[in-house]
This record gives C-alpha cells, sequence and structure tokens, in this order.
C-alpha cells in the first residue's frame, strides 16, 4: 500500500479551533472527549494542532511539524514524534486515539507502543469514524465496531464500553495484565 501523505494541516491550518469555535459536530465530539477522559495524566497520540490535548490539558504527540508548530502557537504541549515509536515509559494513566487508528498503516504495531506508556490499569480511548462504504482517502482502514474491539484486543485490552455518536465509534479500553 503506498503511504497516505497527510497534508490537511498544510491545507487548511488549525482546522480543528475553527470548526470547535463553530456549533458544529466536531464540537459536540470534542466536548464528548472532554467529559469522557477522566483519567490523568492522559497522552493524547495523533494530537494534531492539539485541540482536544488542550480540552484534557494532556501532552501530545505528533508525526507532523506543520500540527505540532500549530499546537505549540496555541499554548499546548504537542510534541513531534511517532505513533510507532512513543517516547515516554509507563507514565500515563490514559492515552488516547481520537480520529488517529485509521490514519495508522500498521495500527498493532502502535498499539504495543500505547501499552508499554500506560501505567497497569490504564485506560485507551479510541474515537475513530464508522466503516461507511468507500474509504477516506486519508485512511488506510475503516473500522465496525466489532472490527475496532477485535483489533484493540489482540494488543492486550479489554473492552469496557463502545458507543456511537457524533458520527464516531467510541470505545473505552483497559489495559489488561501480561
Amino acid at each position: 500500500m503506498d503511504r497516505i501523505v497527510f497534508d490537511k494541516y498544510d491545507k487548511y491550518g488549525d482546522y480543528h479551533w475553527v470548526e470547535y469555535a463553530k456549533p458544529t459536530i466536531y464540537r459536540r465530539h470534542a466536548n464528548f472527549v472532554a467529559r469522557w477522559v477522566r483519567e490523568r495524566p492522559v497522552l493524547d497520540v495523533g494530537a494534531g494542532d492539539g485541540l482536544i490535548c488542550s480540552l484534557l490539558s494532556g501532552v501530545g504527540i505528533d508525526s507532523d511539524p506543520e500540527a505540532v508548530r500549530l499546537a505549540k502557537a496555541r499554548g499546548v504541549d504537542v510534541r513531534l514524534g511517532d505513533a510507532y515509536d512513543l517516547p515516554f515509559s509507563s507514565e500515563f494513566a490514559a492515552v488516547i486515539l481520537g480520529d488517529v487508528i485509521e490514519h495508522l498503516e500498521h495500527p498493532r504495531e502502535a498499539l504495543h507502543q500505547v501499552r508499554n506508556v500506560l501505567i497497569m490499569g490504564g485506560v485507551l480511548y479510541v474515537a475513530t469514524p464508522p466503516r461507511r462504504g468507500k474509504i477516506d482517502k486519508y485512511h488506510y482502514r475503516e473500522y465496525s465496531s466489532q472490527e475496532l474491539v477485535k483489533e484493540i484486543s489482540a494488543c492486550g485490552f479489554e473492552c469496557i464500553s463502545m458507543r456511537t455518536a457524533n458520527r464516531r465509534i467510541y470505545g473505552r479500553f483497559l489495559k489488561k495484565e501480561e
């Protein structure tokens, strides 16, 4: 499969902040995530321009230098890095992959990295658009709820809740003991 170039930040700037300022589905999604993720400290993997990371008062990581620059310009702690090589040890009570797993060519590799940065009993939160037919040009894969649970469970997590709202699947997963 060809590598997907994610150029939305170069094209649209800090578009999450712009969408959040309006009464949109994205705003409802972001506010839901801010209430949903309760554990601290939290790592936002694929934090992009930092909007949700800011709402969570978390630390973010993103592989797009322009996204990191935009987040830092907003005062958000987003660092340049990669989901496949997280530069942290077991120090987070929660990790969120918000609209990220569908962009990963090798999601299980990233999920194993997430396991490594979560404390025992830590929680992984995943939000992703459900599969609807034609796959978005920026996505490697889209999931049904059942496929998402299977993918994440295979990496040492147990699904503790699942719901669909705001045009997304929301899954909450507990890191299982080894």
